[in-house]
């Protein structure tokens, strides 16, 4: 960030309560800001004709901004004037202040204010300010723009690209390896006042990577002035390895080299690139700071990527607590305001880690310009958007709102030549993510279904995890290779696959998509594949079987060619499922037999092998009936140690039984249904309001992991949950503020002594405490924070063991979180 970093938040807060402009003594970083700020800009803003603002900085009501242009006009103007890579106007009125008009004969790249709020230090590429010698860097009066007497720093020999004032010494960060005929490459220590070079910081800064130029790009001070975190072209820091973002000890009488240390930045990405790393800033309150870079896309890197590092932090290899990536487009600027991390360059996606100049699943669409969760990097609703270009190149946060700096000149759709400001007035708050506390209420939906009324008689699904049924009927059996089912023979193979790409009119709607994401196949060892069903003899059944091809090496018509026969009769002659459907599409077959006991399905080798993704017996002599009460929706107070008696309360006519968990933040109820959808509904502890499905944008794994999950809960950002016949728990970033879900998925913990997550049925996280319903109907609780199990389960508390009366095998269970008032 481009500007001094003088005043702690303490001072910043006051001044703020005071009514006093940040910037009456000195520019804080990243002023604290309690809501997103407007994202309609404000008329009164003056216009740049050419070039790019590359700092603001603000100072009382006069905003100064650097960069490289020539021409200006005050805002309501059409007349033109002269400026010269430097211009200052009034913050409310847009008008240019004609008496700070220095003539700077190169770009401006970095401005700060001086301590006495009288006068700024600018940096960059220029020789002369108003025709006097002042080789990338000067001092300046705020009242006249002519050079301050008296501060004459030695030259560095090379461009100045940022500056920072802490604690009585301004900091010079560039392209330059000597100041003066001292040789200290990339980063040095001033005396503000005379401009003097001091000694407190020599360490050396060396390793120049990929041919590139030593420089350090940009800096950025924590509020207490303990810790600077510096990044640029260089790998190595005082001898030590620090491959292009080092962290400072500023709190000893020389600066030092902190124990804070990454791997991260270490891989290339485009070879055009000698450092992609591009700005940085630290959180008001000094915890945390987040790098936005360049580099073209490169999967599993930090390339075009925005990134949140913990300032705390120690050891050799320091992961990111998050990162957000754009799809392979740079971002050149980031300000941390602590409601929000804006971020600002040339993207058109966030949330987009899995393509290249592309929208991936789960994109967002963000246009040079956004807003990110602190807590996850994920999008915030705060979407302007503006004209690309080449980028935002400086952003500064201040107690009214957020001044924009580019080299475009269009922002949420309005004229704004290459400068803008977005107010706090009009902005949205952040809302509260409050998932309720104990003593609660505690409610169940969509009690586990009973499916002895259901016409369907047999479930498989062939080589793969247990799916949840999306109707009253059963669920779909396992068939892996860890626990393969009884119902076929022994000797065929598996394979599992992504998403499927489509499926035709074939398949019923209730069946989950996921069936063709694995496949039993038949290598041609002898005997060859067979299933077998015991039916009651004279039942008439259809036999459904499912069939997708899958893998790249038959994708042709005539690759794969197999025969089914159906109790001894050939069903299937010499099956083609490409020449039938195409490939990479999921169809169903059906037919009709009068089973003698057993249905019995076998496949028989033609080219290639036989396979099939799963299979179906339906008794055609019967109908399904509903399971009673299987979209009750029922409540129970619970202290933490027991629940009281369930009460059944009004559901508002919801299909409960296709609840696939559920969590409640803020008098917002979450659901996951087996449509494959997260739907969002209010829900006051008496009435359910409409269901309203979130954009996944494209995130077709996460919707077939909908259908088939178990439970849910939301902590710090995360959204957890759980998955039928799977030994983990999951987590993906979710913020509720804009009811975005995360492109990427993590895995917190497998199963752990005690606790087993195949076996879960619907779960609530309260002050430190995972409770859980598990498949034998009882509620247990374990320690849960930061991801992982703390505490050793304990329980039953409730359910069967207990003679409460409660049954907690459940579709969805949820903590009451009322909305915050």
């Amino acid at each position: 960030m481009l500007r001094s970093r003088v005043l702690p938040v303490l001072l910043a807060s006051l001044l703020a309560a005071l009514a006093i402009p940040a910037g009456a003594g000195a520019q804080v970083i990243s002023y604290p800001q309690p809501t997103l700020v407007s994202a309609v800009p404000a008329k009164a803003t003056p216009n740049v004709l050419d070039g790019a603002v590359r700092a603001i900085v603000q100072v009382g009501n006069t905003i100064i901004a650097g960069g490289n242009f020539a021409q200006v006009q005050s805002y309501g103007s059409t007349s033109t004037l002269p400026r010269t890579n430097f211009f200052a106007f009034d913050a409310k009125t847009g008008a240019v202040d004609p008496a700070l008009a220095p003539a700077i004969n190169g770009e401006v790249d970095a401005v700060a204010v001086a301590a006495d709020g009288q006068s700024i230090y600018v940096g960059g590429q220029f020789d002369t300010v108003n025709g006097a010698p002042a080789k990338s860097i000067a001092q300046i009066k705020i009242s006249d723009g002519t050079l301050v007497p008296g501060f004459a720093p030695p030259r560095p020999n090379g461009i100045v690209y940022d500056l920072a004032l802490s604690h009585g010494r301004l900091f010079v960060a560039g392209r330059f390896t000597t100041i003066g005929a001292t040789t200290r490459p990339g980063l040095v220590s001033l005396d503000p006042t005379t401009g003097a070079l001091n000694a407190f910081q020599s360490l050396e800064f060396g390793g120049v990577l990929r041919g590139g130029n030593l420089s350090v790009l940009k800096i950025a001070v924590t509020p207490d002035a303990n810790r600077l975190v510096a990044i640029g072209n260089f790998s190595t820091v005082g001898g030590l390895s620090r491959v292009q973002v080092v962290m400072l000890d500023l709190s000893g009488s020389t600066v030092g080299v902190s124990d804070w240390a990454t791997h991260s930045y270490e891989p290339d990405c485009a070879k055009v690139f000698d450092t992609y790393v591009r700005d940085v800033d630290i959180s008001p309150d000094g915890s945390y700071f987040v790098i936005g870079s360049t580099g073209a896309y490169r999967a599993n890197t930090l390339c075009d990527s925005t990134a949140r590092w913990e300032v705390d932090s120690s050891g050799t290899d320091v992961r990111p607590t998050w990162i957000g990536y754009t799809g392979g487009d740079s971002t050149y600027a980031v300000t941390i305001t602590g409601a929000a991390v804006y971020v600002g360059g040339h993207m058109r996606w966030q949330n987009n880690p899995f393509a290249a100049d592309k929208a991936g699943p789960g994109a967002v669409p963000r246009q040079g310009i956004a807003a990110l969760d602190p807590l996850n990097g994920l999008p915030l609703s705060w979407n302007p958007g503006r004209t690309r270009g080449v980028g935002v190149f400086d952003m500064l946060a201040t107690s009214t709102g957020l001044w924009v700096g580019s080299n475009t000149d269009r922002i949420a759709n309005r004229y704004h030549g290459r400068i803008a400001f977005m107010p706090l007035a009009g902005g949205r708050a952040i809302p509260a993510t409050g998932t309720g506390t104990l003593p609660g209420s505690v409610y169940t939906a969509g009690p586990a279904v009973d499916t002895s009324g259901s016409n369907v008689l047999y479930r498989v699904n062939a080589a793969g995890p247990r799916l949840l049924a999306t109707d009253d009927g059963p669920d779909w059996a396992r068939d892996t290779v860890s626990a393969p089912s009884s119902l076929h023979n022994t000797g065929s193979s598996t394979a599992t696959y992504t998403a499927v790409g489509a499926v035709n009119a074939t398949v019923p709607a209730s069946t989950p998509p996921a069936v063709f994401a694995s496949e039993r196949w038949d290598a041609g060892s002898q005997p060859e594949m067979s299933w077998k069903f015991a039916v009651r003899a004279g039942t008439h059944v259809a036999v459904r079987l499912y069939f997708a091809n899958r893998c790249s090496c038959t994708s042709t018509a005539g690759k794969r060619v197999f025969s089914v026969k159906l109790d001894g009769a050939t069903v299937l002659n010499r099956y083609d499922i490409v020449a039938d459907t195409g490939h990479n599409v999921g169809t169903m077959k059906s037919m009709s037999v009068t089973s003698d006991g057993s249905v019995d399905i076998d496949f028989v080798h033609g080219a290639d092998n036989p396979l099939v993704n799963a299979i179906e017996i339906v008794n055609s002599d019967a109908t399904s009936a509903a399971p009673s009460g299987a979209d009750t929706v029922s409540s129970r107070t619970f202290d933490g140690a027991a629940a009281a008696a369930p009460s059944v309360v009004d559901g508002g006519g919801a299909s409960w039984s296709r609840a696939r968990g559920a969590m409640m933040i803020n008098g917002n109820l979450y659901t996951g249904w087996s449509d494959g959808n997260l739907y969002l509904r209010s829900y006051n502890g008496t009435t359910f309001g409409p269901a309203q499905a979130l954009n996944l944008y494209g995130l077709t794994d996460f919707s077939n992991e909908i259908r088939n999950m178990t439970g849910m809960f939301f902590d710090h950002g995360r959204l957890y949950y759980t998955l039928a016949d799977d030994a983990a728990l999951y987590y993906r970033y979710f913020s509720p503020e804009s009811g975005i879900v995360g492109a990427q998925l993590f895995v917190a913990t497998g199963n752990v002594a005690g606790l087993a997550w195949d076996h879960v049925a619907g779960m609530f996280l309260v002050g430190g405490q995972l409770y859980y319903g598990s498949d034998d109907g009882n509620l247990r609780m374990a320690g849960f924070g930061g991801g992982v199990v703390t505490g050793a389960p304990t329980g039953p508390l409730s359910g069967p063991a207990t003679n409460d009366g409660n049954d907690w095998r459940a579709r969805a269970t949820f903590l009451y979180a009322p909305a915050a008032p």
